[in-house]
């Protein structure tokens, strides 16, 4: 067991494992525990965690790029629109401004959760547990991939059980084991056509979670070339 509720002098908490082993003194039963400190190698795991971030946040720069240039697209379409219209002193009716208006603010709100999102996924977190949904952290994973993978020709299959049971888990960390499965998948399948027409269909990538009763459990399937 990691427990977190031991200090050292100086008020300062720190890791340790427990081990728990039945035996014999005086022939009597007694339980014999074990303690180690393992709070360097938990901080040694944090550092190698947050460079993979890092890492993993440079493959995803594409990703983003893409992701953010749509609604980019959309707010100087209808700020180009406004331009000229006031330029030609020509008025705007309106059932167009109000409509316009409306896009540019849901496309404001776009950009800024793909940026807070990405914010959030740098920021170098402590351990933390907490009780999450499956299926909301693999969206937030997909979300970032969303429009590269389209620009790819590579379909995204869901199949999610509704209503499994959370679990407890770093949604943070969680977030980057999908990530880093999506980015596997992806280059499997680009691995697998590179230089070939693909058929309709033939480049997917199919997540599914379900609950067994025990467990829940979620899968990252892909037509690319696969692994021994």
């Amino acid at each position: 067991l990691r427990l977190m509720n031991y200090c050292h002098r100086a008020g300062i908490p720190f890791f340790v494992n427990l081990r728990c082993s039945e035996g014999m003194y005086r022939e009597t039963p007694v339980y014999i525990i074990t303690t180690n400190d393992i709070t360097e190698r938990i901080q040694a795991e944090q550092q190698l965690m947050q460079a993979s971030k890092m890492a993993t946040l440079g493959e995803m720069a594409t990703g983003v790029a893409h992701e953010l240039n749509q609604p980019m697209s959309v707010i100087k379409t209808a700020s180009s629109f406004f331009i000229k219209k006031l330029e030609r002193n020509e008025p705007i009716q309106d059932d167009i401004l109000h409509p316009m208006l409306k896009k540019i603010d849901s496309n404001v709100d776009r950009a800024t959760r793909i940026i807070e999102h990405m914010r959030q996924f740098a920021r170098k977190s402590d351990l933390r547990l907490e009780k999450v949904q499956l299926d909301e952290v693999l969206g937030k994973a997909f979300e970032i991939f969303s429009q590269q993978l389209r620009v790819r020709g590579i379909e995204v299959l869901w199949d999610l059980e509704p209503d499994i049971p959370r679990i407890l888990a770093d949604p943070s960390r969680l977030e980057q084991v999908f990530i880093n499965l999506l980015l596997n998948a992806r280059d499997a399948i680009e691995e697998k056509w590179e230089g070939q027409d693909a058929a309709p269909g033939s480049k997917t990538i199919t997540l599914k979670t379900r609950y067994d009763g025990q467990q829940v459990i979620c899968e990252v399937r892909d037509t690319g070339k696969g692994i021994p």
